[in-house]
């Protein structure tokens, strides 16, 4: 499983790759440079649409021309034939010194998603779960930096990444559907890197990026290492599986704080063929028309 580069973007912090199997591409964001990207399966470049705050986020919804994002000061709806943002809910309104980060559609059409500490020093990011019927609830707190939001395709089941304190958590799904039982998924090592973006195969594997790690590293189900996949860029950031059958593994990658002129691939995407398939990608059921 050796990634190939599929386009040469540049992203400063490329983050969140979820594939739209209706329209079979692949978007992504590039969360510092803000923008909303849209790529062929090959790594052809379909659209970039500049926003106006840095994005932790894009999600998909029944209208594959809207997506649900995450801005720095609460959830939008894009629209991307407009190319216009609405404003529909602030999770944590009066707060400037925390931001929107990683998210995803849970396998009910809820949507997970949590948020940051801008300076990156102080825990006061969450955890957040926007129910099918609009509900908000915080279901856990603590963040530095909230990350990598992934239901494992048990249904039973929920992964979720601090960052900066090295650490990956595995919930468990409560009768009421909030997620309880939180405990660690895998002895994460502090030489591997930070880790980033979560995603998971229909075989259980879990596929955890890592930030100035140069890797890519899936795990077993039970939190057991599996296998090492080396990057010639050192920050890797999240992973999603799309392409015909869902077979193709693609990883975005960030050039922020470093130098390009030395670590010339760093902010492309990759693709990688690893003989695994992944899960559709959800829709959003809060918001719709």
């Amino acid at each position: 499983m050796r990634p190939r580069v599929l386009f040469e973007a540049g992203f400063e912090t490329g983050e969140g790759p979820v594939w739209d199997a209706r329209l079979a591409c692949l978007h992504c964001v590039d969360s510092t440079n803000p923008a909303l990207w849209t790529f062929n399966a090959d790594g052809t470049v379909l659209d970039r649409i500049a926003l106006p705050q840095c994005i932790g986020f894009a999600v998909l919804t029944n209208d594959p021309n809207r997506l649900v994002v995450g801005l720095e000061d609460g959830l939008y709806i894009l629209d991307r034939k407009g190319r216009s943002l609405e404003k529909r809910l602030d999770p944590e309104p009066g707060v400037t010194s925390n931001r929107i980060n990683d998210g995803v559609v849970d396998h009910d059409g809820s949507l997970v998603f949590g948020t940051l500490h801008r300076s990156y020093t102080e825990p006061d990011g969450a955890m957040y779960h926007l129910s099918v019927s609009g509900d908000l609830t915080q279901f856990d707190s603590g963040y530095i930096v909230s990350n990598g939001p992934f239901p494992h395709p048990d249904g039973q089941r929920f992964l979720v990444a601090n960052s900066e304190i090295h650490e990956v958590y595995v919930f468990d799904r409560q009768p009421d559907g909030k997620f309880g039982n939180k405990r660690l998924f895998c002895d994460w090592q502090v030489g591997w890197g930070i880790p980033d973006g979560i995603v998971c195969d229909t075989e259980g594997g879990v596929w955890i990026g890592s930030w100035g790690g140069a890797a890519l590293f899936r795990f077993h189900e039970n939190g057991r290492l599996d296998q090492r996949i080396a990057f010639p860029v050192s920050q890797v950031t999240k992973a999603a599986f799309g392409g015909p059958g869902l077979s193709e593994l693609y990883v975005t990658t960030a050039s922020r704080d470093r130098d390009r002129k030395v670590e010339t691939l760093a902010g492309a995407l990759f693709g990688i063929s690893t003989g695994f398939t992944g899960i559709p990608a959800g829709h959003v059921q809060a918001f719709q028309p």
